[in-house]
């Protein structure tokens, strides 16, 4: 908790050196009063006020780019990196992020770079709109 100090009429003096608020003197009906600000109330004032001064993403989502094997079982029905890559980033090339797309390093092979991520609103959202493109039975040539 944090302890605020209100002063009313006057100034507050400190003792030099004193660490303790009790020690303040009191001086033509200034006087010091510590209360205690509960840490949730605290919490919710710096969020709303990081957010009316728009320092964070309105949408903490919008900037989430989680690797392929995160959302490959809820949105590509648990099929295989191989089997998306194919049939998906290899078909569809405007979901490549180098086209404007959604998927960062698709081949899972740039130099820097460990594996594929997606742009995690964009993908589903291209994927909502080209769901009935994509035969999510197809089996995966060997």
């Amino acid at each position: 908790n944090i302890h605020t100090m209100f002063m009313c009429k006057s100034i507050r003096y400190i003792r030099s050196g004193a660490s303790n608020p009790s020690t303040s003197m009191q001086i033509s009906n200034a006087f010091f009063v510590s209360s205690s600000i509960p840490d949730d109330q605290i919490n919710d004032a710096v969020l709303a006020i990081v957010k009316n001064l728009d320092l964070v993403p309105r949408e903490d989502l919008q900037a989430y780019c989680p690797p392929l094997d995160e959302v490959r079982k809820d949105y590509f029905m648990n099929h295989s990196k191989p089997w998306i890559r194919n049939l998906i980033f290899d078909r569809f090339p405007e979901t490549l992020d180098v086209n404007g797309g959604w998927a960062i390093n698709p081949s899972g092979r740039e130099p820097g770079m460990r594996g594929t991520f997606v742009k995690f609103i964009q993908m589903k959202e291209w994927l909502a709109e080209h769901d009935n493109e994509i035969d999510w039975y197809e089996k995966l040539a060997i």
